[in-house]
């Protein structure tokens, strides 16, 4: 299989925080002067109740500052709550008590504390995310003495080794040179005065920056890689070194860690194995094998035996990092930010080294033990949901904020999961040495009350709202779960970037399939764009390694190349021809870049030389295609199913009033354009007249529809009695988000759908007609409805269709993928399937093509919807009168999404 392990050791040089700033902060200069309080912590400590000493600190921090304690014990509290925050990975905590001390040195007039605690809260910014924060609190504190490098040259190193690691987030890799060299030299002239941890903060760093250098020297085969690579080294086996001095074994295992990659590199991989062990091990004499740094060494280690042979190692090793990674996503999915994108690359690199050692050099293959096609699909899907689990997370807490209880619940079941992980972890001791039945009754006792809590809070979240869980669950479905699901003729693909290369798996009812599709690097990325840009001149897909990155920039867009469209299925798809071939259903399930291809643009046969478009064998022309976030929302929605007929209430929203349309004539004015048509770059002209860089306010100025009023005034007269309209001024977020959706069966909205970023948005939204209320900024009713806004209405509804531009969007979080704004928001307010459109769509062809999408799927007797498209873009193709509309560029971006 192709790979680049050094570009890939570049992507990754830091995920996961692992060896981060835990040791940057001074040690507190209280001389050797012993408080009576840091007796009581150890004490606590003993006991492995880690929380209660968090708390026992945060009260004696509170009382020194209300006491006027002397600013060493002040300094010398904080640091030691610092310092715990950081290991339990609690930095909203730490930022807390370092904020605390900053005010209180702040309003002494201590500036030499100040800085001090400002050096902490650096830190703790820098991991939280916020580096430019990080930045910018670096300064201020190296501002606030002019002589701070002879009043503390321990600050001062420490202040500088965090300028430089916040300028290694730039694009110069030699930046961080100036200040981490300017440490150094400090360090050198003060000699005894500079403590073996912050020593050990400088060496590490000095190792990281030169490793980075020498790798992308590598990269780009440039001389002098080996010299950086050596200083690495060199720089390295100092700061463990430093670290044994202390006499800090978290700290030594950490940058044992360092060490290893650096040796990684160089090739000594026996060296890297061997250090790497000895840095796990300390970490589990340390009982710290449950948190995120353990997690991260142990997925080293996973990649390290897999890449030298040892299988089973490498299998057990990646057992462990998964589950320790899974239990950091649980705890973290449910603050506010969701898990942080370092862990998602974490858990790739986990499931990218478990594959490998699964499959163990095999390229494919359709005859797997079960036990081992199993394992395969579940680590394949977590590689999945790195990139899509963050959307789902952070819609599964706006679903949950119409009925906020439920996420207290998940919460509070998130915290007991956390507290029956720590009695497991106690339990090891014991099977380590004996018999279980050994142990303390009350650890039984205990972990056994905890269980059934667990169980009684999952039973009630599943009654309240039987989504929420299965929409977010972190663990994947089996196998047998999927293919009871999956109805005859139906085949589930997942599609999953591991290094350059694809993992495909395809599950049908009665088989399943996995092969590697080889790519080098960038060509599927190349490949992709190529065909996506072909299709749209607007918000091009550009490749840089970051998922999707759709840009607005002007760009010259290529030629539908009909061999590329079939070169990319030929590739991912041929090898699984038995399974795909009789299948009239695909279920797609596909991460990162190729979650943006449109699918049905690629061909399923070479072209005939000068053949025109309606003679080529389109994906989508000859199967009903559907999207899906992952294997567990398929299931979800699937057993959602009502069992209505398509029948049913059909709701018909859009057109709002705006621009020349806004006022009481907005309907007539309407009805009188309603045959004028739009293109889309004249629609996208109107869209920059509005300055979408502006704020909310600046909606106002976009245009109205005419050819969605038209669109919905067709399907108005189609439907007759089962029609309800909200059309135009009827059209607002008040009355959208307030109605009784339970007896609807369908919705559609024709409207503006604008993208994250849009107008100050943070996600993508939909235009309302604006109301008296949506000029009140503290209304929320605004006239845009966001993804979020959209997840918390209560929607049984069994098919949405978003007639408008781009409605398959990313949600606007790092890295975020198709599929993850508003087509997630509907799935998760509980619409069972959304027709949405990959790009701009033009105003005359959808008012005509989407009725006929309804058309097909409507009455007893109408197709389902994945059909009802297929046959909607055959029909289109054996048009002749509709030669125009024959390019993929108008039918291919219409994509069936959910269940």
């Amino acid at each position: 299989m192709t790979r680049h392990p050094l570009l890939f050791a570049l992507l990754i040089a830091f995920f996961i925080g692992v060896a981060g700033c835990a040791h940057l902060s001074p040690e507190p200069s209280s001389g050797d002067e012993a408080y009576a309080w840091q007796e009581e912590v150890e004490a606590i400590k003993r006991d492995s109740d880690w929380a209660a000493a968090g708390e026992f600190l945060r009260q004696r921090q509170a009382a020194a500052i209300d006491a006027q304690a002397s600013a060493e014990e002040l300094h010398a509290i904080t640091q030691e709550a610092s310092d715990l925050f950081h290991m339990l990975e609690d930095l909203q905590a730490a930022a807390l008590v370092e904020e605390r001390a900053l005010a209180a040195f702040s309003e002494r007039g201590n500036t030499l504390y100040e800085a001090r605690s400002r050096a902490m809260l650096a830190e703790t910014l820098y991991w939280l995310g916020d580096v430019a924060a990080a930045d910018q609190m670096t300064v201020s504190a190296l501002a606030l003495r002019e002589d701070l490098e002879q009043a503390d040259p321990d600050l001062a190193v420490t202040l500088l080794v965090q300028r430089a690691v916040v300028l290694t987030d730039g694009d110069d890799r030699y930046a961080p040179l100036e200040p981490i060299e300017r440490a150094e030299d400090i360090a050198a002239r003060a000699g005894a005065s500079v403590s073996h941890d912050t020593r050990g903060a400088l060496f590490v760093w000095l190792s990281r920056i030169h490793r980075q250098i020498g790798v992308e020297k590598r990269v780009h085969e440039d001389e002098g890689a080996e010299v950086h690579e050596q200083l690495a080294r060199e720089y390295a086996l100092k700061a463990v070194a430093e670290e044994r001095l202390e006499g800090d074994d978290y700290g030594t295992a950490i940058y044992l860690e360092a060490l290893s990659r650096v040796e990684w590199n160089m090739d000594l991989r026996e060296e890297a194995v061997a250090h790497l062990g000895e840095g796990l091990a300390l970490m589990e004499q340390l009982g710290l094998d449950r948190g995120r740094d353990y997690a991260a060494l142990a997925t080293f280690m996973t990649y390290y035996t897999q890449r030298t042979g040892r299988h089973e190692e490498a299998l057990a090793w990646g057992d462990t990092a998964i589950e320790v990674i899974m239990a950091y996503y649980e705890r973290a999915m449910l603050d506010m930010n969701g898990p942080v994108p370092d862990a998602h690359a974490g858990l790739t690199f986990a499931s990218v080294a478990m594959l490998e050692a699964v499959l163990n050099g095999e390229t494919h293959s359709g005859d797997l033990p079960d036990a081992t096609f199993e394992r395969i699909f579940q680590v394949a899907q977590l590689n999945k949901m790195t990139a899509m689990s963050h959307a789902m997370f952070l819609a599964s807490q706006d679903a949950a904020g119409r009925a906020p209880e439920i996420l207290d619940a998940a919460k509070r079941r998130r915290d007991l999961r956390q507290q029956w992980r720590g009695l497991e972890s106690q339990l090891d001791i014991w099977r380590s040495t004996g018999s279980v039945a050994d142990a303390p009754s009350r650890l039984l006792e205990a972990k056994a009350d905890l269980a059934a809590e667990i169980d009684d809070l999952s039973d009630w979240i599943a009654d309240a709202d039987p989504l929420f869980d299965r929409l977010w669950r972190t663990d994947g479905a089996s196998v047998a779960e999927l293919q009871n699901v999956l109805s005859e003729g139906e085949a589930y693909i997942l599609i999953t970037s591991l290094y350059t290369d694809l993992y495909v798996v395809v599950v049908t009812r009665e088989a399943k399939w996995v092969h590697v599709a080889e790519f080098a690097n960038g060509e599927a990325c190349g490949l992709i764009s190529n065909i996506r840009n072909s299709l749209t001149d607007a918000a091009p897909l550009l490749c840089d390694g970051k998922g999707i990155n759709l840009q607005e920039v002007a760009i010259e867009p290529p030629v539908f190349d009909p061999e590329q469209a079939h070169a990319y299925y030929q590739r991912v798809f041929g090898p699984a021809a038995e399974l795909l071939d009789p299948s009239q259903t695909w279920i797609i399930n596909a991460a990162r870049t190729h979650a943006a291809l449109p699918m049905g643009a690629l061909l399923r046969s070479a072209p005939e030389p000068g053949a025109d478009f309606a003679e080529m064998d389109w994906l989508g022309q000859s199967k009903a295609l559907i999207y899906t976030p992952s294997a567990q929302a398929l299931i979800a929605t699937r057993r959602q199913r009502t069992g209505r007929s398509a029948a049913g209430k059909l709701v018909l929203a859009g057109a709002p009033c705006l621009g020349r349309y806004s006022g009481e004539d907005c309907r007539a004015l309407m009805a009188v354009d309603a045959d004028r048509t739009l293109s889309p770059s004249s629609l996208a002209s109107r869209f920059r007249n509005a300055d979408p860089s502006g704020d909310r306010a600046q909606v106002l100025n976009l245009d109205g529809l005419p050819g969605a009023y038209r669109e919905l005034k067709q399907v108005e007269a189609l439907e007759g009695p089962r029609a309800e309209s909200l059309i135009a001024d009827a059209f607002t977020e008040e009355r959208f988000t307030n109605r009784d959706w339970s007896a609807a069966q369908t919705l559609l909205i024709a409207t503006h759908a604008l993208s994250a970023e849009d107008f100050s948005l943070d996600q993508p939204a939909l235009v309302f007609t604006p109301t008296q209320s949506a000029s009140d900024s503290q209304s929320e009713y605004d006239g845009l409805l966001t993804a979020g806004e959209i997840a918390r209405i209560p929607m049984n509804v069994d098919l949405v269709i978003l007639s408008g531009c781009s409605t398959a969007g990313p949600s606007g979080a790092p890295r975020g993928e198709m599929f993850s704004g508003l087509t997630l928001g509907f799935l998760q307010a509980g619409a069972r399937s959304i027709l949405a459109t990959h790009f701009e769509v033009e105003d005359g062809f959808t008012s005509g093509f989407v009725p006929s999408v309804l058309a097909l799927h409507g009455g007893e007797t109408g197709l389902p919807v994945p059909q009802a498209l297929r046959s909607a873009i055959e029909t289109l193709l054996q048009d002749e009168s509709q030669t125009r509309y024959h390019h993929p560029r108008h039918w291919a971006g219409y994509a069936i999404y959910g269940g």
